[in-house]
């Protein structure tokens, strides 16, 4: 990768190009091995016929067992990424404190419910088994099904586009490509000297060039999306929702701009919405795009682009495009929001609060007995003005 920093800088070509070369080679490349490497292993290993002199795609029908070891190197790669991720995000939600974060689907939003949440999630499951069920069916190619395969690649760039780096890791590889063009006679990547060094360098132990890391975020990005696992790799989401999740050490909620989320959930719930978001996004849709050839190949015209819109909203089925930026909310904050909705004072005001609430709710055992008995006071009153109201 960092051999192909200087090419693109030759040949003028961006990193975002390049990137998006990249990935239809990539997609070129794994569905011409899955379209053709699992039947010839299977004709060469019963037959004992020559590899080299088994006749070409055109001549046999890709076998069903291509569909049965996609599926099943999806699972694997779902469970892998899965768990670890989990742990990763349940391990910083005990020790760190999360930033704001944006929903990427449905299952990390707090305002979809659990029981839309499951009904989404079972009529993909659905829709999923129809496809599977008449993708398995042998398939005779043909040129004109060859050239529908051939086309396919572009659905599937369609359906993996949205999935592309974040703007601060694309500001970074900009950063990255002004410092080559700086670099002495332009030739390749010159690294940081010892006496260039981060000033933290010593204490953390840590002697790699800092000019390294926006590329190891892409290439990080990189392996993430060919296994379609971006969409829930949503850590920050995760973690503030874990981080919040009921019955907390620190009473802690979560608000967007609008006011506090309606509920806290349960640790039952936060684990099915992530199982269900991990086999959504990831597996699913993993499936889809690695079986698409196989998928749009069947029948004519009429039926590639039926087949290909259909495919497409099965995939953004449970996406969200305006998801809105979430953060934690401390129990005084909420107090007062609650208080002031209750006597029909305007709610915005509580974010001018926020910030000093926020520290009360971080060091509320060591806060003095005022605040801690304003904080009962403003719990008594809401407590009452809702026994008072009974349409609240």
């Amino acid at each position: 990768m960092l051999s192909c920093i200087g090419v693109f800088k030759k040949c003028k070509m961006t990193f975002l190009c390049a990137e998006m070369l990249l990935r239809v080679l990539w997609l070129l490349t794994l569905n011409t091995a899955f379209q053709n490497f699992p039947p010839e292993i299977i004709i060469w290993s019963e037959t004992g016929q020559n590899p080299f002199g088994i006749p070409s795609v055109s001549k046999w029908n890709p076998l069903p067992l291509t569909v049965h070891l996609i599926c099943c190197f999806c699972i694997i790669v779902v469970v892998i990424f899965g768990v670890y991720d989990y742990c990763v995000v349940r391990a910083k939600a005990g020790k760190e404190t999360p930033a704001p974060a944006t929903p990427e689907d449905r299952y990390q939003d707090p305002n979809c419910h659990f029981i839309g949440c499951v009904c989404v999630f079972g009529l993909m499951t659905i829709l999923i088994i129809i496809y599977a069920k008449i993708v398995l069916k042998p398939l005779e190619m043909d040129p004109k099904r060859m050239g529908l395969w051939l086309f396919s690649v572009l659905v599937q760039v369609k359906i993996t586009l949205d999935d592309t780096l974040p703007p601060e890791d694309q500001r970074q590889l900009q950063y990255l490509r002004q410092a080559l063009d700086h670099t002495p006679n332009g030739h390749g990547y010159q690294p940081m000297r010892s006496s260039e060094g981060l000033s933290h360098e010593n204490s953390a132990g840590m002697h790699e060039d800092k000019r390294y890391e926006a590329l190891w975020k892409m290439m990080h990005h990189w392996y993430r999306w060919s296994f379609c696992m971006v969409t829930p790799n949503n850590r920050d989401m995760w973690h503030l929702l874990m981080y919040a999740h009921k019955g907390n050490d620190k009473e802690m909620r979560i608000r967007n701009k609008e006011g506090p989320a309606e509920g806290q959930w349960s640790w039952l719930e936060i684990n099915s919405r992530f199982f269900m978001s991990y086999i959504s996004n990831g597996l699913y849709k993993a499936i889809i795009v690695y079986t698409l050839p196989l998928w749009l190949s069947r029948g004519g015209l009429t039926d590639f682009v039926l087949n290909a819109f259909a495919t497409v909203y099965i995939v953004d089925l449970d996406d969200l495009t305006d998801g809105e930026k979430w953060k934690r909310m401390p129990m005084m904050a909420y107090l007062k929001f609650r208080r002031r909705t209750l006597t029909g004072e305007d709610p915005e005001d509580t974010a001018e609060d926020e910030e000093e609430d926020e520290e009360v709710a971080e060091g509320f055992k060591d806060a003095d007995p005022e605040r801690t008995a304003e904080a009962g006071r403003l719990s008594m009153y809401s407590s009452e003005a809702s026994t008072a109201d009974p349409g609240l």
